[in-house]
Parts: C-alpha cells; sequence; structure tokens
C-alpha cells in the first residue's frame, strides 16, 4: 500500500498521523479509493465522503477524542499482539461482485505497519486474531461516530465492552 495522498487530501500541520485507513471500493476490475479514517496525535479523528465511483463529492468530517477514546484507541494500535498479525486478510465470505478493503497504516518508530482487510465482518469466529478485531471494530465505531455511514455490528458492540 502506497503512503501518498489521494488527490486533494489536505494535510492537518499541527500533529502527525497515527492511524490511516484508506478503503478500496473494489468493484467490476476497478479500485476506488477513499481515505476513510485518519487518526492525528491531538486526538483529531477525520473522515472523508466515502467513494463508490470516484466522482463524489469528497466532504470531510471532524472530531476530536475524548481522552477515553484516544487512550482506548493509542491501546489497540499500540497492542504489541498487533504487530505480529498477517498483513494481509482475504474476505471471509462469498461477494457478488465488489467488496471493500480496508489499507490500514500505523506509523511506528521502526517503520510503517500495514494491514490489509478485505469486507472487515467480525461475524465469523476465528477469523481474526483478538488485535485485528479489537482495531477493526474500533475503525467501524470511529467512522459511524464521525461520519455517520457505517453501521457498529452488534459483535462489535460486545467485543469493544468487553475490552
Amino acid at each position: 500500500m502506497s503512503s501518498q495522498r489521494l488527490r486533494g487530501q489536505k494535510e492537518v500541520p499541527s500533529s502527525e498521523v497515527i492511524l490511516e485507513i484508506i478503503n478500496q471500493h473494489i468493484t467490476v476490475g476497478l479500485r476506488i479509493p477513499s481515505a476513510y479514517l485518519t487518526v492525528f496525535s491531538d486526538g483529531t479523528v477525520e473522515c472523508h465522503t466515502l467513494k463508490f465511483d470516484g466522482r463524489e463529492t469528497d466532504v470531510v468530517k471532524r472530531r476530536i477524542l475524548t481522552p477515553r477514546e484516544f487512550d482506548d484507541l493509542r491501546a489497540a494500535i499500540e497492542d504489541d499482539d498487533l504487530l505480529h498479525v498477517k498483513k494481509k486478510y482475504q474476505l471471509i465470505s462469498n461477494v457478488a461482485d465488489s467488496w471493500m478493503e480496508w489499507h490500514i497504516r500505523i506509523p511506528r518508530k521502526i517503520g510503517a505497519e500495514e494491514i490489509v482487510v478485505a469486507n472487515f465482518i467480525p461475524m465469523s469466529p476465528g477469523s481474526y486474531p483478538r488485535a485485528v478485531l479489537r482495531l477493526g471494530c474500533l475503525i467501524s465505531r470511529l467512522r459511524d461516530e464521525v461520519y455517520d455511514d457505517e453501521l457498529l455490528h452488534q459483535k462489535c458492540r460486545k467485543i469493544l465492552d468487553a475490552k
């Protein structure tokens, strides 16, 4: 995965990126990228319009995490187990002709960690290790709270409540 910015995306100059997810809508031989979710070191979360055909108007929404939310997210991305997960998780269910793929990038002192997750669905037991499952559910919840276009799975609510 490239760490390039999407066309027209602006940097937030006052802080560093601590988590970045680029969503790829994959359909009929096309890969259409969206800046799905970015979290900055000052606790700002930024989401852009989800792209389905690449011609959508880019609307950016931001929110500042509470200290507790920020601590929970930091704990998930600093979880040592995350360093030892697979770098790509394939589709776990059948799809007709299109799906979404998260390209997760976590900058680290030793270099960026990159994980690709196709069609994140926390419903299949054992599909993901605990660290990926927790991070995926946090990503889903943040996207829902900031952009209001993601339905948080009931299973994610239980996972996040359990810590």
